[in-house]
């Protein structure tokens, strides 16, 4: 079973405040379970950085985290950071998967009580076709939720924005996705990482998000020498005046690091909201499905009677 990332956050930080070079302390944080801590690994003992060993193993926000910490001699509490982020994710996560368990077994009993009017009347085709017709959209609507997030977690490709793949993420992970940029903007920023370098690792680590798609557009934008504030198209109302402000300042980090707290809060806010409204709702939508496809087999059923 491979060990969360916010252990291997906590792990490392701790090694490499005692000093332990990287390639042992990967060794021993990870244990080297998976083929790309091992590969990582490898290349740490040929010397390569570590912000570019681990870029096939770690989400692209923190390699960022890296990048940062290693510019700015901090790296220690960049990783402390980082272990506490994804804390706070996994709960978020937990509790994610906990509200939705009540929906599904409510989906799984609709399944099962769809089917039983057909079986009855010896057609199990016709049972089998409504049981699938409400699981066959749940599990549908899962694997796009997860996949797009998988997809968000991997680093896009120079210049994509990842347009599509906004449509298959919540509002609530829209936001998300846009805390992220601003967050390893503003961590490489402080950091002095220049902007030509900062720009893209920010933009991938928000694929999906609004910051991402303007961030990629600003890559050109600082490539010719103008200000990030010429490229803020589609980044939230509630941000972009202060990154603009921000930057004209000289102030930017700031600015990212204020950004990404509200946008983290919206979203948070969304989540509990629609984290809310899933049980009622789910038990409204089945109820009635089940419902109406029973009183329309009985009333069918007493027609047939009369005749």
């Amino acid at each position: 079973m491979a060990i969360p990332l916010a252990e291997v956050y906590r792990s490392l930080s701790i090694l490499h405040g005692a000093g332990i070079p990287w390639p042992e302390s990967v060794a021993r944080a990870t244990e080297l379970e998976d083929p790309r801590w091992q590969r990582a690994h490898d290349e740490l003992s040929r010397g390569v950085a570590p912000s570019e060993a681990l870029a096939e193993v770690l989400p692209p926000v923190d390699l960022a985290g890296v990048r940062a910490g290693e510019v700015s001699g901090r790296l220690e509490e960049n990783l402390k950071a980082l272990a506490r982020r994804h804390e706070v994710a996994d709960r978020r996560e937990r509790e994610t998967a906990s509200a939705a368990w009540y929906p599904l077994i409510v989906a799984h009993l609709g399944a099962l009580l769809l089917p039983l009017p057909d079986l009855v009347a010896g057609q199990p085709a016709r049972g089998l076709r409504w049981s699938l017709a409400i699981l066959l959209p749940v599990y549908a609507f899962l694997l796009a939720r997860r996949l797009a997030r998988r997809a968000a977690e991997r680093p896009p490709a120079p210049g994509r924005r990842h347009g599509l793949l906004r449509l298959f993420l919540s509002k609530a992970a829209v936001l998300e996705a846009d805390a992220r940029s601003l967050t390893a903007l503003g961590w490489l920023h402080d950091a002095g990482v220049p902007l030509l370098e900062a720009v893209p690792l920010a933009a991938g680590a928000g694929a999906g998000g609004r910051i991402a798609a303007d961030l990629v557009t600003a890559e050109e934008a600082v490539r010719d020498g103008r200000p990030l504030a010429t490229a803020w198209r589609e980044a939230p109302d509630e941000v972009r005046g202060s990154l603009v402000t921000g930057e004209s300042t000289g102030r930017l980090a700031e600015a990212c690091a204020h950004g990404a707290t509200l946008l983290e809060e919206l979203a948070a806010f969304r989540r509990a909201k629609t984290l809310a409204l899933l049980k009622p709702l789910a038990i409204l939508v089945i109820g009635l499905i089940v419902g109406a496809r029973v009183i329309a087999f009985y009333a069918a059923a007493l027609s047939g009677i009369g005749r």
